[in-house]
């Protein structure tokens, strides 16, 4: 296979993966979300305020999450539940996924034959991005936690049974 061939299918694969998860996200995503928001322990403010980040460094999340495994998968899912704009999301969608394609396809084809040493490089590089994301998400999960005061619909209300029997 040609390497213009490897390239233009990573291109097309990605921009339509990564679309495909922007429109699930835009089409039902947010309201799964708050549909599952309180079960799930995470405030209303808590979610806009992932909101207000993610729309704030939305290009940078876009074009570096392409480098990454995990997060490749979810930003345009996010992008989506978000609210996005979709011209936005499809111009650094388009754009990250031909700088990927590009570099990758050529760092392979010039470490062809080094290729299983930077694989295994990558994967071990990977794996690290990935646990440092996961301890992220737990200080940031914990820190939240911590500091959650009780949204007003959550607040316990005396059970006015209880109160009866005592007397």
């Amino acid at each position: 296979m040609r390497l213009i061939w490897a390239i233009l299918a990573a291109i097309a694969g990605a921009i339509l993966g990564e679309g495909a998860g922007f429109l699930i996200g835009r089409l039902g995503g947010r309201a799964l979300v708050e549909h599952y928001r309180h079960k799930l322990l995470i405030p209303k403010s808590a979610f806009e305020r992932s909101q207000s980040i993610f729309l704030k460094n939305a290009t940078w999340a876009i074009l570096v999450a392409r480098f990454v495994s995990g997060l490749r998968e979810t930003v345009g899912l996010l992008a989506g539940v978000f609210g996005m704009r979709p011209e936005r999301f499809m111009f650094l969608n388009v754009l990250g996924a031909f700088i990927w394609a590009i570099s990758t396809g050529w760092i392979a084809y010039f470490l062809a034959s080094s290729w299983l040493r930077v694989f295994r490089f990558l994967t071990h590089i990977n794996a690290l991005g990935l646990a440092a994301l996961v301890v992220l998400a737990v200080v940031l999960l914990v820190r939240i936690f911590r500091r959650r005061k009780p949204e007003p619909e959550e607040q316990l209300r005396p059970n006015r049974a209880l109160e009866g029997r005592r007397q």
